[in-house]
Order: structure tokens, then sequence, then C-alpha cells
């Protein structure tokens, strides 16, 4: 497929799932919890499938259930209260993973299974934790942002900077990318798509900031973090 087709067929499909997703997500906490438990099943399923690719045996069910757990937490979050409920579940779960670490460095009979678990339980808090913090953005808006701007989309602030700082990383990397940047576990990043990615970030995220009526400041700095937050993680992912 050529560049032009490829570039039209994911602008497509982005364009119809990302609208009609945001559109619910938007819409009301209920439909919201309702699109981000399907990112959850999704992104747990794809996760559990490189585990097995891998030869590991995952928890699958209970993994499931873990992330979920996770997301209900975040989406009962309307006070300061309830976000703390989210800052300790989060907490609890990062304690449990050191301990199962610690309990595999100290066994042998088990170590196969305590392995399984350290690395279903990850997946629960990478995924389920990281949406949670997420959906929590609205009770945040409430909190926080309610008096700088009415609309209620900070929600919508890590999409729209991933978004456009992936557009511009694939644009940029395609028509320009000569220069590789030397990176084992992603060997097709170049130099071009990795300023493409924090141009194309940055001006996606400073705009909606002032959509927001965020102070300038805040969406400079936002801005300048998000891009850089987005393609460290892509990269985590690629090392998954």
């Amino acid at each position: 497929m050529s560049f032009h087709k490829d570039f039209i067929s994911r602008f497509a499909i982005a364009l119809l799932f990302g609208l009609g997703g945001l559109f619910l997500a938007w819409y009301s906490r209920h439909t919201l919890l309702l699109v981000f438990v399907l990112f959850v099943l999704i992104g747990m399923a794809e996760y559990f499938n490189l585990l097995e690719r891998a030869h590991y045996r995952p928890f699958r069910i209970p993994g499931c259930l873990a992330a979920l757990i996770f997301l209900i937490v975040g989406y009962f979050g309307t006070d300061e209260r309830s976000m703390e409920n989210l800052h300790y579940a989060l907490a609890l779960g990062a304690i449990t993973l050191v301990l199962l670490k610690a309990l595999q460095l100290k066994t042998t009979r088990y170590r196969e299974t305590i392995t399984f678990l350290i690395l279903t339980f990850f997946g629960s808090l990478y995924i389920g934790g990281s949406l949670s913090c997420i959906m929590n953005l609205r009770t945040i808006h409430d909190l926080k942002f309610s008096a700088v701007t009415p609309r209620d989309y900070l929600f919508l602030l890590p999409f729209i900077g991933a978004w456009a700082g992936d557009t511009g990383a694939y644009l940029a990397g395609h028509l320009l990318g000569r220069e590789k940047i030397d990176i084992k576990v992603s060997e097709g990043k170049t130099v071009e798509g990795f300023l493409g990615a924090m141009a194309a970030g940055f001006v996606a995220i400073y705009i909606f900031g002032n959509v927001l009526h965020f102070p300038k400041g805040l969406s400079i700095l936002l801005g300048l973090i998000l891009p850089v937050i987005g393609v460290v993680g892509d990269m985590f992912e690629s090392a998954l």
C-alpha cells in the first residue's frame, strides 16, 4: 500500500472511531465509563496476547477484573476524597507489584507462577490505572478548573496530545525521515519523526489549552511535557 493510501485509510479509521468514542466519552460519565471499559478490555487483550507470544501464561480474567477495579474507583471519583481513594488504589497496586517481585526473588518453587502474577498485575496497573487517571480528569475539572473554563473537555487533553504527536511523527517520519534513532526496541524511529511529534503535539496542546482558557504559561508547559511523555510511552510499549 502506498504512503498516500495508507495515511488516508489510517486517518479515516481514526476519524470514524475517534470522534464516535470521544462523543460518547463527553456525553456523560456513564458513557465515558462504557468507552473506557471497552478501551481497557481491548488493551488488556492485546497485552495478554503479547505475553502469550513470549510463552508466558497470564491470568486473563483476574487481570481484567483488577484493571476494571481501578477504572471503577476513578469513575466514582466526584470529590477530593474520591481522588485520594484513586491515589491509594494505585499506590497499593504498585506496592503489591514490589512485594510480588520480592517474593519471586526469595522462592524457587513457585517462581513461574509468581512471574505470571507480576506480569498480569502489571498490565492491570499500567492499562487500568492509566485510564482511571484520565477518567478522573473530569473530577479535576469540576474541582480545580470550572472557574477557568466552563467546558468539560479537560479529559480530552491526553488524547489530543497523543494523537497529534503520533500523526506528526508518522508524517514527518515517512516524508522527511532520514536519520535513524539508535534504539533497539523501536528501530523505525527517526530524528525527524521525533521532532514532528514534538512540534505537532505542542501546537495541538497549545491550541487546545487556549480553547479551555488555560493560562498561556500552563499551555506552553503542557505542550512541552506531554509530547515527550507520549514518545517515551510509545517506546515503552515497543519494549513490551
